[in-house]
């Protein structure tokens, strides 16, 4: 999956799970995917879920039990192999807390993503017991955002003023939510969505 790498130092804390919360469409699943390819490039020991999945609707914790059961007989591993698992919307299962906990206590690495209206750093410290890390996502940085317009992030030389200005302008009118930048032609519409799912109740 393309993507455009999020300059985000990320430390994984051990014995406890990476819980990457932020607003609606700020691009945690293509971060997800970032981290997957620095943890796991061929993906052999690692399972990315995604909770949006209809296929999921109604999964509860013991289903997910049960889903790391096939996936450790369909790749053959040994049990008790340590893992990577991403686990994307993932207050969409109710009881998800005790399939993380469960996960800790047999040593396998967790990263949890959660939109910020239903998932906030005060919950996830509750639900997992002081048993996570909580990493704060936001939209683009103005470095990224230059980094995207072909200005690299880096400090303007004289002939590329005038067009970071012009980013600059940009970012401070329309913000910088991932695909607004992507896709200036369509921020309007874009926008209109995304200020239209804040305000709707969760």
């Amino acid at each position: 999956m393309k993507y455009v790498e999020r300059n985000v130092k990320v430390i994984f804390p051990k014995s406890r799970a990476l819980a990457v919360v932020g607003p609606r469409r700020a691009g945690k699943t293509y971060f997800l995917f970032q981290l997957w390819d620095a943890i796991d490039s061929e993906r052999k020991k690692s399972l990315y879920v995604n909770f949006e999945d209809p296929r999921l609707i109604g999964a509860t914790s013991s289903d997910l039990i049960e889903m790391l059961r096939i996936y450790y007989s369909l790749l053959n591993h040994p049990k008790g192999t340590k893992l990577t698992l991403l686990l994307d919307e993932v207050q969409m299962v109710e009881g998800w807390e005790k399939f993380v906990r469960y996960l800790l206590d047999r040593g396998h690495r967790v990263v949890v993503t959660g939109s910020s209206s239903k998932l906030l750093s005060k919950e996830v410290a509750t639900v997992l017991r002081g048993r996570a890390v909580t990493l704060n996502l936001y939209p683009f940085s103005l470095p990224e955002v230059l980094m995207v317009r072909g200005l690299k992030g880096e400090l303007p030389s004289l002939e590329t003023r005038g067009r970071t200005r012009g980013v600059l302008r940009e970012c401070l009118e329309w913000g910088s939510y991932p695909e607004t930048v992507l896709q200036p032609e369509l921020r309007r519409e874009i926008l209109r969505e995304i200020l239209e799912l804040t305000s709707s109740p969760p």
